[in-house]
Order: C-alpha cells, then sequence, then structure tokens
C-alpha cells in the first residue's frame, strides 16, 4: 500500500491549510480534512481503520511542521509495543521510502519545467527583431543556471522523515523538529493525567474504553493548534456509550450514505451549557467496513463472509460494521482463535492454571487456561459425560496436565476435590458465595478479549450461546438455565488470576 503526506497547492501554505495524503481509502479523507474535535471511526474488520490513523495519519502528523504533540492510548498499556507502536514505526518507515521516491519525481519535473522555461525564453529571444541602428542594445542573457534553482527549490517537501527517533523506555516515538508521540494505558491512570501539552489522542480498541475515560481523555486536550481525539474500534457491544452518544441520535448533517440509505459518514453536535449559553463540539463519524479497503485480499473477505453462516451476531459487527445487538448474549468479548496456526503454546505462559466443573449427566468439563495483557486464553479442553473421577483424572493424565499448576474446582463437590489431590493434583475450590456467579461473569466481560481455541468445540459452542434471562421483553441479571458446563469452568478462572492469596500457585513461585 503507497501513501504519499502532500500540503495543498499554493504560492503560500497558511497555518489552515490541512494536510493531503495521497494514495489512501477514499473515506479516510474525512478524517484529513475535519476540524471536529471528536472523531468515532468504527466499523467491521479489515476496513482499514486502524492501519490508517497509526500508519498513515500519524506518522504524516509526526513529520510535518505542524505542532503535535500526541498520545497513542489503549486499556492495557503492555499492549502497545506490538500494536500501535509497531503501527506507526512501519507508517514512518513507508512513508520515509516513498517520500524520497517522491522527491525524485518532483526534481524531475522540475527540471523539466526549467527546460521548458528556457526553451520558450531563448525562442523569444530569437524571434525578437532588433532596431538595427541601435547598435547599444545588448542580447538577451538568459541565466539558466538561476531558473533551475528557482524551479527545485519549489520543488522541495515540507515534509522531513529523517529526523524521527524512538525510545524504548518509556516508549515514545519523537521527531528532531520536537513532534512527539507516547504510549499510554487505561491501567495506568496517574501517568495519563500527568501529561501536558497534548493537541491529539488516538484510542485504539475504543470499545474497551468506558464513558468516564473517554470525557477524562477528552479534558487532556489542552496543546496549541488544532486538537483532536480519535476513537478506533468494532462495535462489538450495543451498549457502548458511543453508540446511543454518537450512532443512535439523529445526525446534524450526513456526508455519505450506504447503497441501502443507511448514514456512512456524518457530522453530530454535541450539545453542552456553557457560563449559560449554548455550545457545539464538532464530532465526525464514520461507519466502515472492508469494502472500503480497497487492498483487502479475497481470502479475507472470505473468511469474514463465512460469520454469515457460523455467527450472525459476529456478522453484523466485523462485515456490516454494525453495533452488535447482543439480543442477551453475555460474552461479547471472547472470540474464536486457531492457536496452532500462531504457534501459541500453553508452556510459554507464566500465569496459567486449570478450571474443573464437575458434572456426570450433564457435562465435566476442564480448561487450561492462561491470561496475559487483559486477555484470557482458553488452550484445551477436557470435556465429556458419564464418567467418574478416577476415569476423568486418567483422562487428565493422558493429555499430560501439569500437576504444579493450581486448578480450581466446583466447590459444591469437596469429595471430589480430595480424590484430585490424593492425584497429585494441586485442586482447590472455587470461592463461593452471594453475587459470586455475577462476580465472576464480571470478571471475565472485563477482559478485552477472550481468545478460545479453535479446538474447544463446546467452549465455542457455550460461549456464543450462553446468554442472560429474559423476563418479558427485557434481560435480566441471571444467566439462563442451559447448557452452560463450560461457562461454569470459564468463570472459575477468576480464582486463578484474581485471586491474590496464597492459593495463587504459577510455575514460577513453585
Amino acid at each position: 500500500m503507497s501513501v504519499c503526506f502532500v500540503w495543498r497547492k499554493g504560492r503560500r501554505r497558511k497555518k489552515t491549510d490541512r494536510m493531503k495524503i495521497e494514495n489512501i481509502n477514499e473515506v479516510y479523507r474525512h478524517i484529513v480534512d475535519t476540524d471536529a474535535r471528536i472523531v468515532i471511526c468504527y466499523g467491521g474488520r479489515d476496513s482499514g481503520k486502524s492501519y490508517f490513523v497509526g500508519g498513515q495519519y500519524i506518522p504524516g502528523l509526526l513529520c510535518s511542521g505542524e505542532y503535535f504533540r500526541g498520545a497513542a492510548v489503549r486499556k492495557v498499556f503492555a499492549t502497545h509495543r506490538d500494536s500501535c507502536y509497531q503501527e506507526v514505526a512501519d507508517g514512518v518507515d513507508t512513508l520515509s521510502e516513498l517520500e524520497e521516491a517522491r522527491q525524485e519525481r518532483l526534481q524531475k519535473n522540475a527540471r523539466q519545467r526549467a527546460n521548458r522555461k528556457i526553451k520558450k525564453l531563448k525562442q523569444e529571444a530569437s524571434e525578437e527583431k532588433l532596431p538595427e541602428d541601435d547598435k547599444n542594445q545588448k542580447p538577451l542573457v538568459i541565466d539558466e543556471k538561476a531558473i533551475f534553482e528557482k524551479e527545485m527549490e519549489a520543488a522541495k517537501i515540507k515534509m522531513n522523515t529523517s529526523g524521527v527517533k524512538y525510545k524504548a523506555s518509556p516508549i515514545e516515538i519523537e521527531h528532531e523538529n520536537g513532534n512527539k508521540l507516547i504510549f499510554r494505558g487505561l491501567d495506568k491512570p496517574k501517568k495519563l493525567k500527568s501529561i501536558k501539552g497534548l493537541n491529539f489522542i488516538w484510542v485504539e480498541e475504543a470499545e474497551d474504553l468506558t464513558r468516564e475515560e473517554f470525557y477524562e481523555l477528552l479534558m487532556l486536550l489542552r496543546g496549541k493548534g488544532k486538537q483532536q481525539i480519535v476513537l478506533t474500534f468494532n462495535p462489538v457491544d450495543e451498549g457502548h456509550f458511543t453508540n446511543s452518544m454518537f450512532v443512535e441520535s439523529p445526525a446534524d448533517e450526513v456526508l455519505e450514505k450506504f447503497a441501502d440509505g443507511e448514514k456512512k459518514v456524518w457530522i453530530k453536535q454535541l450539545k453542552v451549557m456553557v457560563d449559560g449559553e449554548d455550545y457545539s463540539i464538532k464530532t465526525l463519524v464514520l461507519r466502515t467496513t472492508y469494502e472500503d479497503n480497497k487492498y483487502i485480499s479475497v481470502e479475507r473477505k472470505a473468511a469474514i463472509e463465512q460469520l454469515a453462516n457460523t455467527d450472525p451476531f459476529l456478522y453484523d459487527v466485523y462485515r456490516l460494521g454494525k453495533f452488535g445487538t447482543r439480543g442477551g448474549r453475555i460474552l461479547i468479548n471472547a472470540e474464536e482463535m486457531d492457536f496452532d496456526k500462531k504457534g501459541m503454546k500453553f508452556e510459554q505462559y507464566d500465569n496459567r492454571g486449570y478450571a474443573q466443573d464437575f458434572g456426570f449427566n450433564h457435562g465435566n468439563c476442564i480448561l487450561a487456561a492462561a491470561e496475559k495483557d487483559n486477555n484470557l486464553y482458553v488452550f484445551d479442553e477436557i470435556y465429556g459425560y458419564n464418567k467418574d473421577t478416577a476415569e476423568w483424572i486418567a483422562e487428565a493424565d493422558k493429555k499430560g496436565l501439569d500437576k504444579r499448576l493450581l486448578m480450581v474446582c466446583d466447590s459444591a463437590e469437596p469429595d471430589r476435590i480430595k480424590t484430585w489431590v490424593r492425584a497429585g493434583y494441586r485442586a482447590v475450590g472455587v470461592k463461593k458465595g452471594a453475587g459470586s456467579v455475577l462476580g465472576q461473569i464480571d470478571r471475565l466481560k472485563r477482559y478485552s478479549r477472550i481468545y478460545i481455541n479453535s479446538s474447544c468445540v463446546n467452549t465455542l459452542k457455550q460461549a456464543r450461546e450462553w446468554k442472560w434471562m429474559k423476563k418479558g421483553e427485557r434481560y435480566i441479571d441471571v444467566p439462563d438455565k442451559g447448557e452452560d458446563d463450560a461457562m461454569a469452568a470459564l468463570r472459575y478462572t477468576g480464582d486463578l488470576f484474581y485471586d491474590c492469596s496464597a492459593r495463587m500457585m504459577k510455575v514460577g513461585n513453585r
């Protein structure tokens, strides 16, 4: 994918001129040209929204001569290095390569213009007839060097991509012109509040952002020049504040529509009262899909389209870019992933263990789970019916479960737990009490993502079907009764990763 940053043509570039980005997906030109303080950029998978902001827009702002003090923000700081930081760094590299090629093209064009001017002047001089009696008339002198220098000066690029430096701790990207991009996490609020002079904030995976956190970030925009906060995310939850605030509410001005007439790009004015007078905060909202990405492969399109047959909820979110209608679904942050293809191994994680829900006529489920960077990973499941405890222990031994790791089990059956302990496993009962089920669910919902290995077919199925109970027309905070043995085991992982007592066991602390 190619991209060039140029300034709009004109003899002198004014401060009000906007940067124009060449060779981008057309829908994102709205972001480049807008003077909106808030930009909401949501939509489906592979629509190019994060690549545009991190890999094209921010590198251009960083390398331009305009004042830029930016912050890239995610829910968890530790997730930056392999996501936002790499996206921007790669974008700067791409920009540098393409700017060099563009410099060569501009210089070539400048030489051609200079040659045309010189040729024209020479032709005019030859056609000009001088009076025969004017012996003092001097021949016309054409300063070819001055003409070349003037055209080459006009061709100089206004952007310097060679002065970018990268800092590892804390991770920052800084330009020699003073522009800077820092990286922060919402899990470290004190470091966010201490930031001074910001005029730009990018929140990646903003589906994890709360309304209160959004307002706090908005208040941090105090730097000079154009101030802007950009949110990029997949609309997985219709209950997210951005839906009611910017999407469901009527648009003040629609800039683009989908073929079916639904709004695609629009302006929303947030009305507030300041000193007794009405004041508006301009917001630009974009809903994008993979159709907005002219660089997407056929294989990626097919992967997204197959959701129509496997998961209607995710199809609405990842294909159509619509806010997912939960329909009472509990785990809207659960997602399938093929761990084998990605080379992910359970043993590579420090924070890991097992969770088990006992069963006989209904399912008995043992999950191998790990946690890292506010994500939960379900690597494997042992699932089945009509086996006693000894048979399940044999299954666990056959699978090679690590007996040094903690196994949190259903505390309702202490006799089974004792049997597992006698077999050499570090089995303990899960903590239960009033509201414990809802507390466990709340912990699961706090994860940015719950990645479930493709081989865990029972866990995947139950995660997609696990819903709240419906009373009349409303859903209530009670899980619906049904096949949920894997979900019970998943709930127990809370004692693996949230319990900081002596029961918390890691391989590194044995």
